[in-house]
């Protein structure tokens, strides 16, 4: 029972934290929580090494794209005004 109550509480912080990571002032904020996420969801002994990988990697790659897509919006505004 401990052991799903660490696994839900992990994703449930690493999506909040992906999801506030969008934002790129408030990595302050969402730095900790992702990071504690990361440590619940790799301790964890119920998932695969596998469902690990991708429960770490999805979110990032969606920050990622979500930052590349505002700086590359703001380059593309800044060169035609």
């Amino acid at each position: 029972m401990g052991e799903n109550i660490g696994l839900i509480i992990g994703k449930i912080f690493l999506i909040i934290g992906a999801i506030i990571g969008i934002h790129p002032f408030l990595i302050v904020l969402s730095a900790p929580l992702f990071i504690i996420g990361m440590i619940l969801i790799i301790s964890s002994k119920i998932l695969t090494k596998q469902a690990k990988i991708k429960w770490i990697t999805f979110p990032l790659i969606g920050i990622l794209i979500v930052w590349g897509i505002l700086i590359l919006g703001t380059e593309v505004y800044y060169k035609f005004n």
